[in-house]
């Protein structure tokens, strides 16, 4: 059995996280109050200070960093034989998985003449191609390594724009914020009007994407303060690609063009299509 010190630990890392969750789904719950968002302006006050506060939230989790990542090299964690199968099956939600979602969803779609799963699937992909984006420039900017790296610093100004710079590319988490863009597109295609399902939808998406956060942690493969700020990243994203996706502007032409497809070593590659650009949608 776990000890009261460990299992307190646990516990502040679960009700920090399903706070975070109930913050970050009350950035969609409660809209921005100002006009719908145009290529013009497309990063509100409100915008501001929710981003305000998940850097906040960063300093709030940085104390957790150490002893989380002491707990799980635990010898009964390091051990164990169910948890890298189960964080590594939540993890595939900001990993591959929204790849495979939206290639399934867009399929349905189009074989159906069109629908809003097909929007759905783009706008999904949208959204996390522009999630990866600015979490790539964050990784580079910060240099910050890995839990398991040795190094005499953990940050290092643009030490992630190097090569060979796998270890220095913790913060923020790719995944984490791959995850909230995924959630929050999901959100708003299919969790608007007064559906009976909305409010279930919402806490499943929110729920999930903060679940991958903490797999990833599980994994040490990332620090429990690279959660907060992707998060946000995530949400952000998802709601601008949706507020500017069907528009005729440069900004919502450079958001449709971007692309994502897998790549090795469970990394992703990042382009732009023209085509897909003048598209509007």
């Amino acid at each position: 059995m776990l000890g009261l010190p460990r299992a307190r630990l646990l516990m502040m890392m679960a009700a920090v996280v399903l706070a975070a969750h109930r913050v970050t789904a009350q950035v969609v719950e409660h809209p921005d109050s100002t006009p719908a968002k145009t290529d013009d302006s497309w990063f509100s006050r409100r915008d501001a200070f929710y981003f305000g506060g998940a850097i906040a939230a960063t300093a709030a989790f940085a104390p957790l960093d150490h002893p989380v990542q002491h707990e799980f090299d635990e010898p009964h964690w390091r051990s164990s034989t169910w948890l890298p199968h189960v964080a590594g099956d939540i993890a595939f939600f900001g990993g591959d998985g929204p790849f495979v979602a939206s290639a399934a969803m867009f399929a349905v779609g189009s074989a159906m003449g069109g629908s809003k799963l097909q929007r759905f699937a783009l706008h999904n992909m949208e959204a996390i191609a522009l999630a990866t984006v600015l979490t790539g420039i964050g990784k580079g900017i910060t240099g910050r390594a890995l839990p398991d790296v040795s190094t005499n610093h953990s940050f290092q100004w643009g030490r992630g724009f190097h090569d060979a710079n796998g270890p220095f590319v913790s913060f923020p988490s790719g995944h984490t914020a791959a995850a909230f863009a995924m959630a929050s597109t999901v959100v708003g295609e299919f969790a608007t009007g007064d559906s009976a399902h909305a409010g279930l939808i919402r806490r499943a998406s929110y729920g999930l994407a903060a679940a991958v956060g903490v797999a990833r942690v599980a994994q040490r493969v990332h620090w429990t303060s690279d959660l907060p700020l992707a998060a946000m990243i995530g949400v952000w994203s998802g709601r601008t690609v949706q507020s500017h996706a069907g528009g005729s502007g440069k900004v919502s032409a450079l958001l449709r063009g971007l692309t994502l497809s897998p790549g090795a070593g469970g990394r992703v590659r990042l382009g732009w299509s023209g085509t897909a650009a003048a598209t509007e949608r």
